[in-house]
């Protein structure tokens, strides 16, 4: 923000704008001019609130351009709309480990339940007999990720520069047992095994 001061002085863009366009780039407006169509609206009404609605129920990925060629709106006004009639906004999906089906989240909780029960009547004898485990797969090389290259600098040296290193192609599969206190065993598993349940009772 300092440098665009400096270079535009009383004329720079003030930060609330910077954020309102950097949504509305972000949301797919391409330009920072909304084009003079016929048929797009003066002013907003419920009609065209609700047609735009119908859009999203039916398609939640539908850009803001999109929706724009389609209705013959303004991106502009496609973009009141979303946001200040129908207060949405544009997330990416959260990532979760597995998708899991109505039947597996009863389970999960069933068991859940029993392990209290049981945790309630023996307290932490239980729980220090509990051993666990999990898959995961580990690149034989992990490129640092950017915070670990952070480095301090003065402010009239360069910048620090690195070149771009993908992670390495070759994994290997680990089966990893641990209890209350940490990991009690790692065992890699073989190139081309298939990890089955018999599999796991070979593991010790």
């Amino acid at each position: 923000m300092n440098m665009l001061e400096k270079a535009y002085g009383d004329k720079v863009m003030k930060k609330t704008a910077m954020y309102k366009w950097f949504s509305r780039f972000q949301n797919g407006q391409e330009t920072v001019t909304d084009e003079a169509r016929s048929g797009r609206p003066q002013s907003i009404t419920s009609r065209h609130v609700r047609h735009i609605k119908e859009l999203l129920d039916k398609d939640r990925r539908i850009t803001i351009r999109e929706i724009s060629e389609r209705v013959d709106y303004s991106v502009g006004t496609v973009h009141s709309i979303i946001h200040e009639e129908l207060h949405m906004r544009r997330l990416c999906a959260r990532w979760i480990p597995k998708m899991l089906s109505d039947a597996q989240k009863e389970q999960r909780v069933e068991c859940c339940a029993r392990f209290v029960r049981r945790f309630e009547r023996e307290g932490e004898a239980f729980i220090r007999r509990i051993v666990t485990v999990d898959e995961t797969w580990i690149s034989l090389y992990e490129p640092e990720t950017k915070e670990q290259s952070t480095m301090w600098k003065t402010q009239g040296s360069p910048s620090p520069k690195k070149f771009k290193v993908s992670k390495s192609t070759k994994k290997q599969m680990f089966i990893v047992f641990f209890d209350v206190n940490g990991v009690i065993l790692s065992h890699a598993v073989p190139q081309g095994q298939t990890v089955t349940a018999q599999y796991y009772s070979k593991v010790n």
